[in-house]
């Protein structure tokens, strides 16, 4: 369980049948409940992922490479689950940026960043859910960084269909659509996407959102959310 007795009371994780979360009223707590499938296929595709990544750092990479990202690592801290600042090792960074490339068949970058921190983004929204073609509006400010740079991208990821009581909710999410950043035509907002999984009016849909730049550097999350109409 991560936890922060002395400076605060942000708990997340379980301990015996019990988990801490936290949503936007503070840390609550509640029954530990077990996945009915805990190994789905696309919990297999990502672990297949993360091995894949993980052999190319060691028989693929060179030593110079790998020193790239271990320094990009030190110089770059990215928050956990419960917020706080943390600093992964170079491997953790190199697997980060490129899993959701790999997840959208796009190239792999294998050289380490040379700019420190993470892309920045604007925050996006979703509306115009359209239940039966289960197609929703993603806003986004195409003046951003990444929507004016080649080989960068958008990733969305959405979620099942969840009762409009869920008002907080951490995944799992499926890839749904890539959005292409162009120096010469950016993207334009609103980008029309169709869910992975289909919903009806009333249902509550919770969409994901992280950007990568060219040197595979990758954004925060967003989560965002909204009815079906």
């Amino acid at each position: 369980m991560l936890f922060k007795p002395l400076l605060g009371n942000q708990l997340s994780g379980s301990i015996g049948g019990i988990t801490a979360s936290h949503n936007r009223g503070g840390t609550y707590f509640r029954n530990r409940s077990t996945p009915v499938q805990p190994n789905s296929i696309q919990q297999q595709i990502v672990k297949a992922v993360f091995g894949a990544l993980s052999t190319r750092w060691s028989q693929t990479l060179t030593a110079l490479q790998r020193n790239a990202w271990d320094v990009y690592a030190e110089n770059t801290p990215v928050l956990n689950a419960i917020g706080e600042s943390i600093t992964l090792t170079g491997l953790n960074m190199y697997i980060r940026g490129n899993t959701p490339r790999v997840q959208a068949s796009l190239s792999i970058v294998d050289d380490g960043p040379t700019t420190f921190g993470l892309p920045s983004v604007s925050p996006v929204t979703i509306d115009t859910l359209v239940p039966g073609s289960n197609e929703y509006n993603l806003n986004f400010t195409p003046a951003d960084a990444w929507a004016n740079q080649d080989d960068a991208f958008m990733f969305s990821f959405s979620s099942r269909p969840k009762k409009p009581t869920i008002l907080f909710f951490k995944g799992p999410f499926r890839l749904t659509a890539t959005i292409l950043g162009n120096s010469s035509v950016p993207p334009t907002s609103p980008d029309t996407q169709s869910a992975t999984f289909p919903f009806n009016s009333g249902d509550l849909l919770y969409v994901r959102v992280v950007v990568a730049d060219a040197e595979a550097r990758l954004s925060q999350s967003q989560i965002v959310s909204a009815l079906a109409a």
